[in-house]
């Protein structure tokens, strides 16, 4: 199954390639076919049937951004619904801010280069998505250059950015933050990042604060190691390494970062201290935009940042508070 967290609403893939949602809802983001809200998982369904919404294809990954949500299927299209303004469900239709799609809308092979869709990101108020060819397309909003095109334009269809921008190389993992994107090459290749840069997000120190073209972080920011995953938050990145290090940048003001203090950082700092996960190394995070989560290889959930109920050095719950070194979620929260 797979799990996208979006602006107060949730989506679940589950092993029957269903999806299913809950939550906020006032876009269309749940893709049930209303605008009201949810306390309890509904199924997406096709409006004439009912039957489970995707026409006959399997799901097997979600995204959510601030106000719309996106899928991509084992058939290789990608799916688009909630809110439509800044064009970022990639239909090229004549959609004005206010317009939204209630149910999820097909997007075929044949307008991102014919190859099938591999992965989706979603951000505030753009769409990225990765191709099994290795290509990056997105759509929408580009007024902080956090589509990569080299400008500062939005995009009403889905246009794939530049292979050259990545040296040439073949793109194998994407994900975007508000409004900053990510990419890494194959191979174990160098990470892009590209975007808003106001609050050190994107790693690298630079002047602008915006940069409107992928950027290639050093080889040796994470050690030297390969990366095994990451993701971007409103105003942070996270990366986690092979080995089970993560490396945090960006905006701290809640501690998000969880490296022990809630000064921003403008390049990727150790996450934790030596003792931190217990040993156990991290396999997967995950960030939202005050807080960061973490899963270790002994199947623990971990967090920083502010809202949780975490277990103390005694094995206690305590209420909720802000973080900052990834501290053990107890079992019950």
């Amino acid at each position: 199954m797979a799990v996208a967290a979006g602006y107060g609403c949730t989506l679940v893939v589950t092993e029957h390639a269903q999806v299913y949602s809950f939550g906020a809802n006032p876009k269309g983001q749940l893709g049930i076919g209303t605008r009201e809200k949810s306390n309890t998982f509904k199924l997406i369904e096709n409006e004439i049937d009912h039957t489970p919404g995707f026409n006959g294809e399997h799901v097997v990954m979600v995204a959510a951004g601030s106000r719309h949500s996106a899928c991509v299927t084992e058939e290789g299209s990608l799916w688009t619904w909630g809110h439509a303004g800044h064009d970022k469900l990639g239909t090229a239709a004549s959609f004005n801010m206010h317009t939204s799609r209630l149910r999820p809308d097909r997007l075929v092979p044949a307008l991102f280069g014919r190859s099938r869709a591999r992965m989706v990101a979603c951000g505030n108020d753009f769409t990225m998505l990765l191709t099994v060819d290795g290509r990056v397309w997105n759509c929408g909003q580009g007024l902080h250059g956090e589509l990569g095109h080299d400008d500062y334009v939005s995009r009403n269809h889905l246009t794939m950015i530049d292979p050259a921008r990545f040296g040439g190389g073949l793109i194998t993992m994407i994900a975007a933050g508000s409004e900053h994107s990510m990419a890494q090459v194959a191979g174990g290749g160098p990470l892009y990042t590209w975007g808003l840069n106001l609050l050190g997000q994107l790693g690298h120190s630079v002047d602008e604060e915006c940069v409107k073209i992928p950027v290639a972080l050093p080889g040796a920011t994470f050690g030297g190691v390969d990366i095994a995953s990451f993701d971007g938050g409103s105003e942070h990145c996270m990366v986690v390494t092979v080995t089970g290090l993560v490396y945090a940048t960006g905006w701290n003001m809640c501690g998000q970062l969880g490296i022990g203090h809630k000064r921003p950082s403008e390049t990727f700092q150790l996450v934790g201290e030596a003792n931190s996960f217990q040993t156990e190394g991290v396999r997967l995070v995950s960030c939202g935009s005050n807080y960061s989560l973490f899963i270790t290889n002994d199947d623990n959930l971990w967090g920083c940042g502010f809202g949780f109920y975490c277990v103390n050095s005694l094995g206690e719950s305590n209420t909720p508070a802000e973080h900052v070194y990834p501290t053990r979620m107890a079992r019950d929260s």
